[in-house]
């Protein structure tokens, strides 16, 4: 089937475009943003030369409309008048839905591929009584064809509500727009009911509204890639000759890899190695920093002498900045998305995962939410390290027993140890899918140049032998 274009494309990307010559019910409670999305594919379809008519009946006034809209990026005012003409329908609610219909259907006659939009159903609803106000949705689905026109309509109403639904089901397409009350961190939501025609991306998709109006994140689980690569037996390195030996030469590709430490054990660190050395091999990377901003986040790598910032600046290495407030989930999964298909990233780095586990937003489905992350990722062609957070130090132990881990393949463990009135940092790889990994638990430091594994010499003799025991754990 020919679809029309909404003029946003992840709106399209779900619904797979709008039935052409259709009836669109766009339905929610006060303030979700009905009549910005309406309104905002109204001007996508005058923008192609198309024409439009705005019936309102019972929302805000044509001049305050305007003036609310006009600090949208995607409104054009001077199409209003020219491809755009508003009119209201109040006056004509008292008469019979017939008559009704023909005024909505004179205003259609003789334009060029009309789109009609009708604002506000729900008071129209309430005056004109329920049985005219089902006959003039019922009409107006029925008749589109007949002019080669569209329509969308706006009703504060659910598809729940019984004496909403039988008028709905006369809808070809059937939006829902939800906005939480009540919550800490309501996050917007976009649900397709039904199109009429052909398949569509079912569930909840995020969405917010900013200066461009409104923009979609369609729900990750639903776009994953259908197939995975196939294994060459490539492993990804870090370009630290002890460490990568430890890990069996290197990270396995396409997998999954948790760094587990405290604050300031190395994390961030090593996971720009990881970035860097795919940088030397021709792998693109995008690293995830949440909480952390990302100028320090530069200026950390400079004082290392890492190369991160040069890399930036070259477009070899991408970075997303994610305030650690309010993280929007659905924004996040698109923008890691969009970015590894635009950019053909090889390389992901998250940082860190925990600031991810803690969102409210992510708790209720943490678990599917980080395993289509990790499926999308791996199916991409994509090799991920992510870090996460370990328990309170306890000096002189590992602390093994406290660790929690999201599905992952492989784990390496950072930790701290108290010896002699000093921190010492030392690092062990948990487990590495299908490696002879080194088991040993092995001193490190950071200077100039980032991480360095000390030898057998080096090493603080102290500080191995006082955990050199058997620890008690349970990793899941």
């Amino acid at each position: 089937m020919d679809t029309e274009p909404t003029g946003l494309p992840e709106l399209d990307f779900i619904t797979g475009g709008l039935p052409p010559s259709s009836l669109t019910v766009v339905v929610g409670a006060p303030g979700t943003g009905k009549t910005v999305m309406a309104l905002q594919i109204a001007m996508h379809h005058a923008r192609q030369g198309k024409d439009v008519i705005l019936f309102s009946a019972f929302s805000e006034p044509h001049e305050k409309l305007v003036s609310h809209l006009s600090s949208f990026s995607f409104f054009d005012r001077e199409l209003v008048g020219q491809r755009i003409t508003m009119l209201s329908l109040k006056t004509a609610l008292t008469d019979s839905a017939e008559t009704t219909l023909d005024i909505i259907l004179q205003s259609v006659r003789g334009k060029r591929e009309p789109l009609i939009v009708i604002d506000g159903y729900r008071g129209m609803y309430q005056r004109m009584g329920t049985t005219a106000a089902q006959d003039l949705l019922s009409g107006l689905s029925g008749r589109m064809p007949y002019f080669g026109a569209s329509c969308i309509v706006t009703t504060e109403s659910l598809p729940e509500e019984d004496e909403a639904f039988f008028e709905l089901s006369s809808a070809d397409a059937l939006l829902g727009l939800h906005n939480p009350r009540g919550v800490a961190q309501p996050i917007r939501s976009l649900e397709v009911y039904k199109i009429r025609g052909h398949a569509y991306r079912e569930g909840q998709h995020g969405f917010d509204i900013g200066p461009e109006g409104v923009t979609i994140y369609p729900r990750l689980a639903t776009c994953l890639p259908d197939t995975t690569p196939p294994p060459t037996g490539h492993r990804h390195r870090f370009d630290l000759p002890d460490f990568d030996l430890m890990l069996g030469g290197g990270i396995p590709e396409l997998s999954t890899t948790v760094i587990v430490g405290d604050v300031g054990t190395g994390r961030t660190t090593l996971s720009i190695h990881y970035l860097l050395a795919g940088v030397y091999t021709g792998e693109a990377g995008l690293m995830v920093t949440i909480g952390d901003a990302i100028a320090d986040l530069l200026d950390k790598a400079d004082e290392l002498d890492l190369t991160l910032r040069s890399q930036v600046d070259a477009g070899r290495i991408s970075i997303i900045e994610v305030p650690a407030v309010e993280i929007n989930p659905y924004k996040l999964a698109w923008r890691i998305r969009t970015l590894v298909e635009q950019r053909a990233i090889k390389r992901l780095v998250i940082d860190s995962i925990s600031a991810l586990e803690a969102a409210p937003t992510i708790q209720s489905s943490q678990h599917d939410y980080l395993t289509a992350l990790t499926v999308f990722l791996r199916r991409s062609g994509v090799t991920t390290v992510m870090t996460q957070d370990a328990p309170q130090l306890d000096v002189g132990d590992l602390g093994l027993h406290a660790v929690r881990m999201p599905t992952a393949n492989n784990r390496v463990l950072l930790r701290r140890i108290a010896y002699d009135g000093r921190f010492y940092r030392v690092c062990s790889v948990v487990n590495m899918q299908r490696s002879a990994h080194d088991t040993r638990i092995q001193q490190f430091v950071i200077a100039d140049g980032g991480i360095r594994i000390l030898s057998s010499d080096e090493t603080q003799p102290g500080v191995l032998a006082g955990i050199e025991r058997e620890q008690p754990f349970d990793l899941f």
